[in-house]
This record gives C-alpha cells, structure tokens and sequence, in this order.
C-alpha cells in the first residue's frame, strides 16, 4: 500500500523535476509537494504526544512496534525536509543549523535533535530516490540543493529572474516595434520611388 502512495505522489514529483533543473524551486512550491507527500502518506508532524515521539534508548527502540518505528522514521524525515524547506526562507534559522547536519543522505539519516522531534535511522532506503519515500527525498533534495545556492550567494530570487526575463522580452518586443516601423517606411519609400519612375 505504501509503494502505491509513494507512486501516486511520486507522479508530481517527477512532473516537476522534469520540468526544471534541481535547486530552482521556492519555498512555497517545495512546501506544496511536502503538502501532497503528507495528504497522500498521512503524516502529521505537528503531533508531538506519540509515545514513540521522544529520545528513546536502544533497549526501548528495540521493544517498540515495528508499525510504530516506521511512523517514527516516517515523521522525523518528513520535519527534517519541512526544517530544511524553512530555512531557505529563514536566515537565522539557517545561522543556527550546522550544513552538516544535512548536506547528504547520510547526515541527514544521522541528524538527530531531540527538541525539534528529529530522530536518527538506520536504514537508507527510507531516504533514497527509489525507496518507499522517494518523492520525498527528491523534495529533500530540491531543499537541498536550494540551500546550498543560497550559501554559496548565488541569486535565488525566482521573482528576480521572472523579473530580469520581462525585462529582456520588453526590450526585444521595442526592438521587433522599431524594425517593423523601418520596414514600414521602407517600403512606403519603396513603392513611392516606384511610382515617381
């Protein structure tokens, strides 16, 4: 049942990575995939009274549900993406998590912060493209990969590429106005020259 959602959701992932290159996708439109991912897997994150929900030793991981582990694993990938997703709009947000907490897959697995409900696993198909959440460590990776333009202070804003593109476009419809008036007096000047011989 999972590797059918995962399909489902996996669909408008891949839509939208086809259409544009990793890293070009704001915020909002990375928050709308998380949206789509949780609606179709069920996953409330926002929930923090789960029994499994807390820093447990290995002994109590060991005794806890196979049902439940997966839910656990589950929740904190999806609020380890959801962080990063905030971050690319939140400057000290970024200041105050360490690149390395979740610059690759392994990290990321690894990456445990018991005040925001972040839980470590050890299994690394949760978090591959091809695994049960693959649709997810795409969005991930477009977080991912967003962040690190915005650390290497490369210009993000997609409103200012939209923005510099109209720009161009304005001045290519002048230049299209201004030939098609020279074309005009061309041949108006043309057909007179015609009729005077």
């Amino acid at each position: 049942m999972a590797k059918q959602k995962s399909k489902k959701a996996r669909n408008v992932t891949v839509k939208v990575r086809e259409k544009q290159p990793i890293g070009l996708e704001n915020s909002e439109k990375l928050r709308e995939r998380l949206g789509i991912f949780n609606k179709v897997f069920g996953v409330d994150s926002s929930k923090r009274n789960e029994p499994w929900d807390r820093e447990l030793t290995k002994e109590e991981l060991f005794r806890t549900a196979p049902l439940l582990k997966g839910k656990r694993t589950l929740v904190s990938f999806v609020r380890k993406v959801t962080l990063l997703v905030d971050m690319m709009d939140d400057q000290d947000l970024r200041d105050t998590i360490s690149v390395n907490e979740y610059k690759t897959p392994t990290a990321l697995r690894r990456w445990s912060d018991p005040d925001r409900g972040l839980w470590p696993w050890s299994v690394p198909e949760i978090d591959s493209p091809d695994g049960t959440y693959g649709d997810l460590f795409l969005i991930y990776e477009s977080a991912e990969a967003g962040l690190d333009i915005i650390r290497k202070g490369k210009k993000y804003s997609l409103q200012k590429q939209i923005d510099d593109q109209k720009r161009v476009i304005e001045n290519l419809e002048a230049q299209i106005l201004d030939l098609m008036d020279q074309l005009y007096r061309a041949t108006s000047n043309a057909g007179k020259s015609i009729r005077a011989s």
